[in-house]
């Protein structure tokens, strides 16, 4: 029972991680579509004045202002997305929807690697259910001995006294009492019980075989999880750390787009394109750090303990 308690807890913990990692995500979606809604403005209001000075036409007015509608709601929904991530998140720790909750980020660039792979398989081995499983194996093993033991004689011993009185008439009196014992061994040898105890152990094997198997599927599925978490976490941490990277390269450009596009050497679709690039690459990066935490949730709920170095 405490064994199952604990695999239920440990599951809970990891579902209200990844509920709060997916607001996290939500609400960082949300800054970014509305930074990317405030960068499509600003080149709006670039064009309208391009356009009164007769440097620009109608048509890119026209398109920008197309563009800036189409991206407004975007905006609301990722909003609505992390309202709904937040009314999930009371729904799970069993809270009213108006309570408040307040949720804390730390410095997500600074996330620690887990510990070496080997090592993390060694804590999986305390892992409450495959210590259950475990368990079941050597239950399983001591019913085939009990089985087993049925092929052998039962030796047991007897033994009794008893204070006896006999007459040939009336009651006995104080004379004819006397004490009378006996001791003995007795042996059983089970001569018409063979093909019952042998069914009963291949039985009792069989149960022992499926539950060995069933303990060693388990082993070989806690380790795939185990390194399936811990692939996607590193391969998580790589895009953050060619994510922020993009991400500068892509507001250097974006600034000397706008530049150009003042100067006339750029047309409006190009200062477009790297409006979008920078909402892109900020938002596979926002996703990686999503993806590095959720994978470390999973990780630490497939090992069964902790896995920070």
């Amino acid at each position: 029972g405490q064994y199952n308690l604990q695999s239920v807890r440990d599951d809970i913990e990891r579902q209200v991680k990844e509920m709060a990692y997916m607001i996290f995500l939500s609400n960082a979606v949300a800054k970014v579509q509305q930074g990317h809604l405030d960068i499509a403005k600003q080149n709006l209001q670039e064009m309208k004045a391009k356009y009164k000075e007769g440097l620009s036409s109608n048509l890119d007015v026209l398109s920008q202002q197309v563009n800036v509608s189409n991206i407004e709601p975007l905006v609301i929904q990722a909003d609505n997305n992390y309202e709904l991530g937040t009314l999930y998140l009371k729904q799970l720790l069993n809270k009213d929807p108006e309570d408040n909750i307040y949720l804390t980020w730390n410095d997500f660039a600074a996330i620690k690697d887990p510990k070496p792979l080997e090592e993390l398989y060694s804590l999986a081995d305390g892992r409450p259910d495959l210590v259950l499983s475990k368990l079941n194996v050597d239950i399983a093993g001591q019913y085939v001995a009990v089985a087993r033991a049925g092929n052998f004689p039962s030796l047991s011993a007897f033994g009794s006294k008893y204070y006896n009185a006999q007459t040939n008439s009336g009651l006995p009196g104080a004379n004819d009492y006397y004490w009378t014992s006996t001791v003995g061994l007795r042996v059983s040898m089970p001569l018409f019980e063979g093909f019952r105890v042998k069914a009963q152990v291949t039985q009792k094997e069989l149960a022992y075989e499926s539950a060995r198997q069933d303990y060693e599927d388990l082993q070989r599925s806690v380790r795939i999880s185990i390194k399936s978490s811990w692939l996607s976490f590193y391969e998580a941490k790589k895009r953050m750390g060619s994510g922020g990277t993009v991400i500068e390269q892509s507001k250097q450009n974006l600034e000397s787009m706008r530049k150009r596009y003042r100067a006339g050497l750029v047309s409006r679709l190009e200062l477009d394109d790297a409006t979008v690039a920078l909402t892109n690459a900020q938002l596979q990066y926002v996703q990686a750090v999503h993806d590095a935490l959720v994978a470390l949730a999973d990780l630490k709920f497939n090992v069964g303990s902790e896995v920070i170095k």
